[in-house]
Order: structure tokens, then sequence, then C-alpha cells
């Protein structure tokens, strides 16, 4: 069964498969307790999951570059907001839980 969130998209097929690996005891206490386990995100092997695209830090940069630009800030203003939104970022991989799961017809080990 699909329960609409508004966070997430309904897949089209209400039957979608739905992939997770995890190990048997996981499953086995994903049962018994009804819950999810969510693993903080400073503790996957990838030292960038969770971290912000390439792309996302570029518009970023852009947009202090415009707020000097235009007189609103400084370029030590900027500096430390920089600074402060980077230590921010990386401070969240502390703070956040992730459960990854895939939607695919088949199964695949990639």
């Amino acid at each position: 069964m699909v329960e609409k969130h508004p966070a997430f998209k309904v897949p089209d097929n209400s039957n979608q498969y739905i992939w997770r690996y995890i190990d048997f005891t996981k499953f086995v206490d994903m049962l018994a307790t009804n819950e999810l386990y969510f693993t903080r995100l400073d503790k996957l092997n990838d030292k960038f999951e969770g971290s912000h695209t390439i792309p996302t830090v570029g518009s970023r940069k852009i947009y202090f570059e415009n707020m000097i630009k235009m007189g609103n800030m400084t370029n030590s203003q900027c500096e430390k907001s920089e600074d402060f939104l980077k230590k921010y970022y990386e401070n969240q991989r502390l703070e956040y839980g992730v459960n990854c799961w895939h939607i695919s017809s088949h199964e695949s080990a990639a």
C-alpha cells in the first residue's frame, strides 16, 4: 500500500518494488520493532554522502559576489558568511540520519 506524503512523489505504479539490502539481524529487528534504523551521515563510508553538489556551492559563491556588487555586504562579511555556511553544512553530517532504499523493477547489486 502506498500512502501519500507531501514530501514524496507517489510512484505511478502502486505495486512498484522498493529495494533495501540489509543483513538478517537488521531485517528481523525492523519487523519486530516496526521501526527503521537511521545511520548518521558521518558514519557512512562515503565522505561526500550528504554534501552539497559543486553547482550548489558555486551558486552560493555567485550569491555572495552579487551581494558585494550590490553593496549589501563587504568582502569580509561575505568571507565570514561563507566560512560559517561551510562549517554549518559540515556539521549537518553529525545531525542527519539516512535510511536508503531504491525503487526499481529489477534487483541490481549496483
